[in-house]
């Protein structure tokens, strides 16, 4: 029978812990650390890397000859960038990057493979790095809206989007 920690572990074969958590959580815990993970998250996050088909970079503290990303999934109190009200302070978020893909392309692939991505209910625009949520909603919430601070309409993003790659 398998523990809780290697079950989660394997919903993410192609991730290691600490490309979700920062350094610190990494020391304190170790392996026990994925469990600061929710679930549905590990599951989209291994989804859209199984789907890409390309390697994903959330945190690369460890790999990173300089500082490296460390604050891209899991924040604690102690992060930069920590919010109460975060979902990555939570574990229900992350920020990456896709190789070879603009973070668009990426949002573009998501849209357009809802069905892939079950869980996958938040997503952010404007910014060069991908984020994604896995919050209590019915619906996709994609935020902001291009030149706008509020949530924008799934269909009209998406035509959005399409006119801006095809440029």
């Amino acid at each position: 029978m398998k523990t809780l920690i290697e079950h989660r572990k394997a919903l993410i074969p192609n991730f290691k812990v600490e490309e979700l958590v920062p350094k610190e959580v990494l020391n304190d815990l170790g392996d026990l650390a994925i469990l600061c993970m929710d679930v549905k998250l590990l599951i989209t996050a291994q989804a859209l890397r199984n789907n890409l088909g390309k390697a994903m970079t959330i945190n690369n503290y460890l790999l990173a000859k300089k500082e490296g990303f460390s604050q891209r999934g899991l924040r604690t109190p102690t992060s930069p960038y920590f919010k109460k009200t975060s979902l990555h302070s939570s574990g229900q978020a992350i920020d990456f990057t896709a190789n070879d893909m603009t973070a668009d392309e990426v949002r573009l692939h998501i849209l357009t493979n809802l069905d892939k991505y079950p869980y996958l209910k938040g997503l952010e625009t404007g910014c060069s790095w991908v984020h994604v949520d896995v919050r209590e909603s019915k619906d996709l919430v994609i935020f902001p809206e291009p030149n706008t601070k509020k949530h924008a309409n799934v269909e009209e993003y998406l035509a959005w989007l399409k006119k801006e790659l095809t440029k």
